[in-house]
């Protein structure tokens, strides 16, 4: 039963991540190219967060 909870974790931070990612293409490709800097953030936190063992998602 936790397997199935983990899966569901697993799935939604993904979720979160991946619309962060399409959010800020969109922003910079729309508004200003300056919205990159979202995507870049977020590729940090996910580089960073196995070593840290902290994800703020």
């Amino acid at each position: 039963m936790g397997t199935n909870r983990t899966h569901t974790k697993i799935r939604l931070h993904d979720a979160i991540v991946g619309i962060l990612y399409g959010l800020s293409v969109v922003l910079a490709w729309t508004i200003n190219i300056q919205w990159l800097y979202v995507a870049g953030a977020v590729a940090v936190l996910q580089i960073i967060s196995p070593i840290t063992k902290f994800c703020p998602v």
